[in-house]
């Protein structure tokens, strides 16, 4: 059996898309620029710096364009080489670009199929005016022939309330269960706040009619802090594929070099208590997976997500649920009194180092 090491959140560079959902935050955000950048490493070079000697053991990647995923050209071979590695790979799509899932699924590695976890976002009212619900339909099965596992996540949104027993009805009858509910933000909106007219008692409701453990602990976690000691930075991070760079998490640096990153190890730090998030973005995968050990025990990313069929058959492949039942620290020891005090020094000289190197540069740049 596998064990998790470690977690990467990797912003794949594309802001391209096919469709234009009412809720998206990239749209709301003026970041729809139809851009595809390439990736700073090749994947080849990513195997490399990404290897199980590098990271220590096996990972799991969860890829992510602000834009449709496969759009980017290099993804599949990327996913490919990591695979190759031993590592395990979750990639989000909204289902359409069949040339992207055909070439994704032609490039994994013979007998590692069930490394790969495709995640498809079903924008159900986009489908349905753009007649696209059938290739998406067809896309997730030609998935699952594969030998991959899959899941199906549905926003929830004001606009799909007038057809929630269709969308029921449609995912039943389709992949044998309810989709997985994301809650869905508005971004333009500061601090950010629930993309919904309703109160919050009454998205709730709504989102209950899908018996959804991951829109559960969403809604647990959405605008609540955590204090407790997050290790996001020794056993998770956050890459930027098209700069080529590593950070703790979302809102915690500082941000690397990926290759600067792993030739030197002792820039590693955990996040600790010190926190700057409002609430831990991306909550249902960091904490899900244990980066702050102490909180939400009782869950794990595979049963926020996984769904099985009324036939006993399960959206994850053995290989998959097994890996995403375990927490990081499980593979991971946690720090003892005396190391959270190096790293809180730590933290200090590189802070003092930093204001010590910006203003240098400012007397040089006057």
């Amino acid at each position: 059996m596998d064990k998790i090491k470690c977690f990467f959140e990797c912003l794949v560079p594309v802001t391209a898309c096919n469709l234009k959902c009412d809720y998206c935050y990239v749209i709301q955000e003026g970041r729809n620029s139809g851009k595809i950048t390439p990736l700073k490493y090749s994947p080849a070079q990513m195997r490399e710096i990404f290897s199980h000697q590098n990271v220590g053991g096996t990972a799991f990647f969860n890829l992510c364009g602000a834009g449709e995923t496969l759009f980017h050209q290099e993804i599949p071979l990327l996913v490919s080489e990591l695979i190759n590695s031993g590592h395990y790979i979750n990639i989000t799509t909204n289902g359409t670009y069949t040339r992207g899932i055909d070439h994704l699924l032609n490039q994994l590695p013979s007998g590692k199929e069930d490394h790969l976890l495709v995640s498809f976002s079903l924008h159900y009212l986009e489908l349905k005016c753009r007649n696209l619900l059938k290739i998406f339909t067809e896309n997730i099965h030609k998935v699952q022939v594969k030998g991959c596992s899959i899941l199906v996540q549905l926003n929830l949104y004001d606009g799909y309330i007038p057809y929630i027993d269709e969308i029921k009805d449609f995912c039943y009858n389709q992949f044998g269960a309810l989709p997985q509910i994301a809650a869905t933000r508005d971004e333009e909106h500061k601090p950010i706040k629930l993309h919904t007219n309703l109160t919050k008692d009454e998205y709730m409701q709504i989102g209950e009619e899908f018996d959804s453990p991951l829109f559960r602990m969403t809604m647990k976690n959405f605008n609540h802090p955590h204090a407790d000691y997050c290790y996001a930075g020794l056993w998770s991070h956050v890459l930027d594929l098209g700069k080529g760079t590593i950070k703790a998490c979302y809102c915690n640096g500082p941000e690397y070099d990926i290759l600067l990153y792993y030739k030197n190890p002792s820039l590693a730090a955990p996040v600790a208590n010190k926190c700057g998030c409002a609430y831990c973005i991306n909550s249902s995968h960091f904490l899900s997976l244990g980066a702050i050990p102490t909180i939400f025990q009782n869950i794990t990313y595979e049963s926020l997500r996984n769904r099985k069929t009324a036939n006993g058959i399960e959206w994850f492949q053995p290989a998959m649920k097994s890996l995403l039942s375990q927490k990081l620290q499980d593979d991971n020891q946690q720090l003892t009194k005396r190391m959270k005090h190096y790293y809180e020094l730590k933290s200090i000289v590189l802070r003092v180092n930093r204001k010590i190197k910006k203003t240098i540069t400012s007397i040089i740049h006057n």
